[in-house]
């Protein structure tokens, strides 16, 4: 028994979705003993990335425009070491808690995927296997600061907890089946406070930022048939 629709998507437009994550800190500890810094790219630090799991969820809204809301919890740190401030000898680690909410948009979109009913067999039939999307949105981060060498008894040492983020970044979409898809994503962080790593330094021009880097499993949700 076939069934055939003139809008698939509309068959499956809720998603689930979990991460392995990786955590990159950008603010005023650290980064490279140069002071050209390549428009940032030398103070990237693979030493210190962290590790991090992130679950969220996905509502379809037509073909192109998603709802992502999603939570992200990991780590950052941070040291003077080999860094141009490397004579202050600060250095930090912070557990963090993000929650946001996204606009997806696909530039190279998920296709209308076929579908075939077999009795209660399970979905079947892909078109297009990549598809590509960007994204922004709005949510808020709670950290908490150790500090670490000569940051622990600096009098320069605040331990705020909570700040708005600005994310935004870029993915791709590896699809299996109808339901199963790996992916892989990117989004900086812009936050609204310089205290991520414990401190602020007076030369400081921007507010702490982090990237986060998702290696995703989705799962679409298949909507209820009648009886």
């Amino acid at each position: 028994m076939l069934s055939g629709y003139s809008q698939i998507w509309r068959q499956q437009q809720y998603e689930v979705w979990g991460a392995v994550s990786v955590f990159q800190y950008f603010g005023d500890c650290g980064g490279t003993s140069s002071s050209n810094d390549l428009m940032g790219l030398k103070d990237i630090s693979i030493s210190a990335n962290r590790p991090g799991v992130t679950l969220g969820g996905i509502y379809r809204a037509d073909t192109r425009w998603y709802i992502q809301v999603s939570n992200s919890f990991g780590f950052f740190t941070q040291t003077d070491k080999r860094s141009r401030n490397e004579v202050r000898n600060f250095s930090f680690s912070t557990i963090a808690n993000e929650t946001s909410a996204q606009g997806v948009y696909f530039f190279i979109k998920e296709s209308d995927r076929s579908y075939s009913f077999a009795y209660r067999d399970a979905l079947r039939g892909v078109n297009q296997l990549f598809s590509m999307y960007a994204f922004a949105g709005l949510g808020s981060i709670y950290y908490r600061v150790t500090p670490k060498d000569a940051l622990v008894n600096s009098s320069r040492f605040v331990n705020k907890h909570l700040s708005m983020v600005l994310p935004i970044g870029v993915g791709a979409k590896f699809t299996f089946t109808p339901s199963v898809s790996l992916g892989i994503e990117l989004g900086r962080r812009w936050t609204l406070t310089d205290y991520l790593d414990g401190f602020t330094s007076p030369w400081s021009k921007h507010k702490d930022a982090y990237y986060i880097m998702n290696f995703k499993l989705y799962y679409r949700l298949p909507k209820a048939r009648p009886n």
